[in-house]
């Protein structure tokens, strides 16, 4: 939190010290303890209201460890790849005499911003291990 705190403060001070040319020593000095303080018990409220209402709604699930085959990949997950990297998948599968025991799961990790060469998209299918 207070590294937080140490991260933003000089952000949120910046543009409100920027316009002051005389005596803007003392002011930005001032403004950056303000803003330390507020910054701080901002993200102090945050954390403590994430943690009290997400504590709630919250369940863990333990489960058994499983095994499986991924092909890894990046550009768009359009339903083209997807088909094309599930083949290549399965043709991994049957070359190495293993026994799929589910049917394909895509997993995609990145926003919808991201450029396309930089995203990881996966297809996972459970093998018998």
């Amino acid at each position: 939190m207070l590294y937080l705190a140490l991260m933003w403060t000089p952000i949120f001070c910046a543009a409100a010290g920027a316009w002051m040319w005389y005596g803007a020593i003392v002011f930005v000095h001032l403004l950056m303890a303000l803003g330390f303080m507020v910054t701080g018990l901002t993200f102090n409220t945050a954390s403590r209201f994430a943690m009290s209402s997400v504590s709630t709604a919250v369940r863990l699930k333990e489960v058994q460890g499983r095994s499986f085959a991924v092909v890894r990949f990046s550009g768009i997950a359009n339903r083209t790849n997807l088909q094309r990297r599930t083949e290549q998948l399965r043709a991994f599968i049957k070359a190495k005499n293993l026994n799929a025991i589910s049917e394909p799961v895509y997993a995609f990790y990145n926003s919808p911003w991201t450029l396309s060469f930089l995203r990881r998209n996966e297809v996972l299918i459970e093998i018998s291990s």
